[in-house]
């Protein structure tokens, strides 16, 4: 998670949450997608006035309906297939490969070998792997900068007035419309809603019905 304002002791405004996994075998990554956006989703729901950037950083085997599942969610994604994994790790000579016939004292020599990895092969594995990931990373970290930089470019506040109209049918309320006078409304205020726009595209809207917590609301947009 990226926040704002935070400190030590007090939680910030959160405008970034990215989250990464890993699947050997294709047989489990929609269910890792699945579990990915019920972990994340209602998060995003949650603060869903600060219109945060969310993403997900995938490695291993995963399916192409899996990763559409996650973007057509809204996810910004980086995925790192299983073959560029183990050719990444060619470059600090690191036999990573395995599958369900590896006998278990290659795991054994490969977690040794991954525990003792100096600073300078962790520096090279890095590079390695921004190299054989380098577009999906420069258009995840792009959208996420995006978001992490924006500004607001237009604020529309709409007060609502009005008198409600209840109907038990619909041919009830499509012939109540004939009875609306539109061109010289009356009623008492309900609401307002809130449109704010932001140079990135992204938009919030949201609704209020007190006005204290409109102005809380859009100070809390100035950071």
């Amino acid at each position: 998670m990226i926040e704002v304002d935070g400190t030590d002791n007090k939680l910030g405004r959160p405008v970034a949450f990215i989250e990464s996994a890993w699947r050997r075998y294709t047989k489990h990554s929609k269910n890792k997608a699945q579990e990915i956006q019920g972990a994340i989703l209602p998060i995003i729901e949650l603060h869903h006035l600060s219109a945060p950037f969310y993403g997900v950083v995938l490695a291993g085997d995963f399916t192409k309906p899996a990763l559409e599942q996650l973007k057509n969610n809204g996810f910004a994604v980086i995925y790192i297939p299983y073959k560029s994994v183990v050719s990444a790790f060619q470059a600090i000579d690191f036999d990573v490969a395995f599958d369900e016939d590896t006998p278990d004292e290659n795991y054994t020599t490969a977690f040794r070998q991954l525990d003792s990895l100096t600073s300078s092969d962790k520096e090279k594995l890095r590079q390695a792997l921004m190299r054989v990931s380098q577009e999906e990373v420069d258009r995840f970290m792009e959208t996420l900068i995006n978001c992490l930089e924006r500004y607001i470019s237009n604020i529309v506040l709409i007060p609502l007035f009005g008198k409600r109209y209840e109907f038990d049918s619909i041919d009830d309320a499509t012939s109540g419309l004939d009875t609306l006078k539109i061109d010289s409304p009356v009623g008492e205020f309900e609401k307002f809603e809130v449109i704010v726009d932001y140079n990135n595209s992204d938009t919030i809207r949201a609704t209020f019905q007190n006005k204290n917590l409109l102005t809380d609301f859009l100070r809390k947009l100035e950071h």
